[in-house]
């Protein structure tokens, strides 16, 4: 995900904060709105050298009055307006200087997409076990420590799931009106299919199949243009703010295929019953109404 979020990336001009800490030990990365109260700007690394150096100060660990000298370096970005004139990004040592403390309150673990969360907690939860050592574990979506990831998301799942049994409902009266009245306008051909020796199980097992292959085929179409309008929009470059982000992002669209086949699967299900049970239903009326009927 880190192409969605280069906006916030501890980099200028593509370097590395860490790269940058390895040539000068007392660097720090502040925000651009930190920069400004201190009447610098942004890119920090590129002023001259006097505008970079800073002095930081702080109430130590043993309640004393401590300072220690900083160089500014690559910027970075919290995403959150009320912490954009307050972060300060610096290494462990140079911090622990400051707060003359050799300990470490709490640590931030970042892991790649592909494990997760729940499973490496319990696993790092039961190491800790074994050591013999008291740590409390929070995942990013807690609310004891991520109260606004959580509760913007809730709000967004709340509307999306709104409109998501809006939309849904929507579909499934257009679906099941759709089916019904394509197979009563097709009664004179259940009517001949019937004279020519068709069971009504027959008839309805053979409308069963045919939206059985319908439904698929439209729902693989669906994906495919679904996977083609979001790779154009986001190919596009378009840029918003979202309401408690400090600055604009990138806006994406990124499908998800098994969330689009989960709400496939009981859509071609509903469908496929509805066929089979009108067909079975229109099959019951005696031979002479289906041929006769004016399909209307």
């Amino acid at each position: 995900m880190k192409e969605y979020f280069s906006d916030f990336a501890l980099s200028d001009q593509n370097q590395e904060f860490s790269t940058f800490v390895n040539r000068n030990s007392e660097a720090i990365s502040i925000t651009e709105g930190l920069g400004e109260i201190l009447g610098r700007r942004a890119p920090f690394d590129q002023l001259p050298e006097n505008q970079r150096d800073v002095q930081l100060a702080a109430k130590s660990f043993l309640g004393d009055f401590n300072a220690v000298n900083g160089v500014l370096g690559p910027r970075h970005s919290t995403g959150l307006p009320y912490l954009e004139d307050l972060s300060v990004i610096m290494p462990l040592k140079a911090l622990q200087n400051l707060l003359l403390t050799d300990g470490v309150s709490s640590v931030a673990l970042f892991l790649r997409e592909s494990v997760s969360t729940s499973t490496f907690m319990e696993i790092l939860r039961k190491e800790f076990m074994k050591l013999g050592i008291l740590v409390d574990l929070y995942p990013y979506y807690g609310d004891d420590i991520g109260m606004f990831y959580s509760g913007t998301m809730g709000f967004l799942f709340a509307i999306g799931g709104f409109f998501f049994i809006l939309i849904l409902g929507a579909v499934i009266l257009s679906v099941v009106n759709t089916i019904t009245i394509g197979i009563i306008e097709r009664t004179r051909e259940i009517g001949t299919l019937r004279a020519i020796g068709f069971k009504p199980s027959d008839l309805s097992e053979l409308f069963f199949k045919e939206n059985l292959v319908i439904s698929v085929f439209c729902v693989g179409l669906g994906i495919l243009f679904s996977e083609s309008i979001a790779t154009a929009i986001n190919n596009s470059g378009i840029r918003f703010r979202p309401t408690g982000v400090a600055k604009d992002v990138p806006f994406m669209v990124l499908p998800e295929v098994w969330m689009s086949v989960s709400v496939a699967i009981p859509l071609i299900i509903l469908t496929c019953v509805t066929a089979y049970f009108v067909a079975f239903r229109k099959t019951k009326v005696g031979l002479v109404h289906l041929l006769t009927d004016p399909g209307g």
